[in-house]
């Protein structure tokens, strides 16, 4: 079977969407699918029945890292020659919708994945008023489509109360043995003067959207009461990287990291400390209980459903700075609720494996193409969002 999947970003470990794609299209060839990726950006690849195309893109206007893929008459040209059997979308921009209408009138079967929550981003730029118009252009969307694959249940509702489905949940995996809290290290401690404090962790992308204005607060609190019990630790970049660094002079920035040295961070620090509200997963939050940090998050968003679903951390009202401060020593001061939430947030990354939950997706290109199917395959239940 052929898989024609635009990615808008195909660079690996970008950010929690393209770390999704990647493992995808590896589960994709291990099972012997040809599969295409449209791009505007891409980790150089090659291997064996995959074939990346470039398509020419703009950066947002609010957020410049970021691009918008254009359609252009080659795309079509391509999709011909290609002659896929499914096309899954997982970005909705102009070249989505060009695909998405190219499908339509060859009678090739669509599926859309929601990876980011724009709409949650608007109230950070104070776009509210954008929101609307912004779920009506995404039920034209997303409804084009067979199936609307989501992260969580509670992205499935979400998508649901706005009027589009069907949706399904497709979960996130984790490469365990990676992600261990074997990778401890108590040089990088000492070189973070961390020795005899608790490290308190955030892992991502530096924009305002992440609600990194909560993480600074409990930054002053801890500051105020107890400076010497604590090191904050940011690993990470972004365009809001200086301010950052100017408002929390004791935090220790490690800048972007990816492979081990991002494995020994998370291992080496103690609490995952994570209040964004505009999460649809939380890649990052899987990586840090497989790693053996309890989590703080937000009660919006999908990282609520990942630390409730584990037991591996707590909860707080998202934007309640204080609530994430008194979380944070909650799990400093109660060591036998600190190993609970270690012991299940370990044992619950453990069992996130990326080819079973890959094989929900591919499920779905089986149920759309029948004829396709090959004999021996292990069903794998579909988790329809409750």
């Amino acid at each position: 079977m052929k898989i024609a999947i635009y990615a808008g970003m195909f660079k690996e470990d970008q950010d929690g969407s393209t770390k999704t794609l990647y493992r995808l299209t590896d589960t994709l060839l291990n099972q012997g699918f040809e599969v295409g990726i449209w791009a505007f950006a891409s980790t150089p690849l090659c291997r064996q029945r995959l074939t990346v195309f470039t398509i020419p893109s703009l950066p947002l206007p609010l957020y410049p890292d970021y691009r918008i893929s254009l359609p252009l008459p080659r795309v079509r040209k391509q999709l011909t020659r290609f002659r896929p059997d499914v096309i899954h979308i997982t970005v909705p921009d102009f070249a989505g919708l060009q695909m998405t209408r190219f499908a339509g009138k060859r009678g090739i079967p669509v599926i859309t994945s929601y990876h980011t929550d724009y709409p949650s981003y608007l109230r950070t730029y104070h776009l509210q008023w954008c929101s609307r118009a912004l779920w009506r252009y995404f039920r034209y969307f997303y409804n084009r489509s067979q199936a609307v694959l989501v992260p969580t249940h509670t992205m499935g509702h979400r998508l649901k109360s706005n009027g589009i489905g069907p949706v399904t949940v497709w979960g996130r995996g984790i490469h365990s043995g990676f992600f261990h809290p074997r990778n401890r290290s108590r040089d990088l401690r000492r070189q973070w003067k961390a020795v005899d404090r608790t490290v308190i962790l955030y892992c991502g992308r530096f924009v305002w959207y992440k609600a990194l204005n909560v993480f600074i607060e409990v930054y002053q609190y801890f500051m105020e009461t107890c400076p010497r019990k604590v090191r904050f630790v940011l690993a990470g970049d972004g365009p809001v990287a200086g301010e950052l660094q100017s408002r929390m002079p004791e935090a220790v920035f490690t800048g972007y990291l990816r492979g081990r040295a991002l494995a020994k961070v998370y291992a080496s620090s103690d609490i995952f400390l994570f209040p964004s509200a505009t999460e649809t997963f939380g890649n990052v939050v899987l990586e840090a209980l497989a790693s053996g940090l309890p989590s703080v998050v937000s009660a919006v968003g999908g990282c609520r459903e990942i630390v409730v679903r584990a037991g591996g951390g707590m909860v707080c009202p998202a934007g309640d700075s204080r609530a994430f401060y008194r979380a944070c020593r909650s799990l400093m001061e109660d060591s036998q609720r600190y190993a609970h939430y270690r012991r299940n947030g370990i044992r619950h990354a453990r069992s996130q494996d990326w080819r079973q939950i890959n094989m929900q997706v591919i499920n779905w290109y089986y149920r759309l193409v029948p004829r396709k199917r090959k004999r021996g395959l292990v069903e794998v239940p579909v988790m329809a969002s409750k």
